[in-house]
């Protein structure tokens, strides 16, 4: 009898084990060469609306009673990552004290985004092509898949992309910069394979 009882508890912890590290199906999604399609300005249903307040007290008129919102997002709908809503310390022509202009930074964001494809690996690693060099990093999703993790040692950042919808050929992402949200649609244009001889 007791012969059986050591392998029926390793058994038992092996498919305990098992049954904890599922992985999430946006997991599968992901993995791929990921090509920019669309770059465009991100703004939570709060900034938009104190935007319109703004301009129909710039303009003197009110804003419709009814408003047409946005879709709503699958998986995670909450924005941790939310910019702030601007500060007093604005300036004229909307720059902040320190002669920075945010919205001319976010504009050259925008555009270098639009340029910058993206490798995601199924080894959790990845690699971002920009211009004048090519930025490697970690990835894993949080948030039950709707959250996702970059961490770039190079540069010991760590930045929070939510991702708003995935498929097998399409990703939409939302990036939140202290100067502003981006919202980023990709379109996957092949898979993601490493160069054996470099990385064995």
């Amino acid at each position: 009898m007791k012969q059986w009882v050591l392998p029926g508890f390793i058994l038992i912890v092996a498919v305990f084990f098992s049954s904890c590290v599922t992985i999430h199906p946006n997991e599968k999604l992901i993995v791929g060469e990921w090509k920019p399609v669309k770059v465009e300005k991100f703004f939570t249903p709060e900034e938009e609306e104190q935007l319109k307040n703004a301009q129909s007290q710039s303009t003197g008129t009110r804003p419709p009673a009814e408003v047409e919102k946005p879709a709503a997002a699958t998986g995670n709908t909450s924005f941790s990552t939310t910019p702030p809503p601007p500060t007093p310390d604005q300036g004229r022509g909307g720059e902040r004290a320190g002669g920075r202009n945010p919205e001319a930074e976010l504009n050259k964001r925008m555009q270098v985004e639009s340029r910058s494809n993206m490798m995601i690996f199924r080894d959790k690693t990845l690699e971002k092509f920009y211009r004048e060099k090519t930025v490697e990093g970690t990835w894993k999703l949080k948030g039950k898949g709707s959250v996702l993790v970059i961490k770039v040692p190079e540069r010991r950042e760590i930045y929070r992309v939510d991702i708003i919808k995935i498929a097998e050929d399409s990703l939409v992402v939302v990036g939140t910069l202290p100067i502003g949200g981006i919202k980023i649609t990709y379109e996957k244009i092949g898979d993601a394979l490493r160069d054996e001889a470099r990385y064995n």
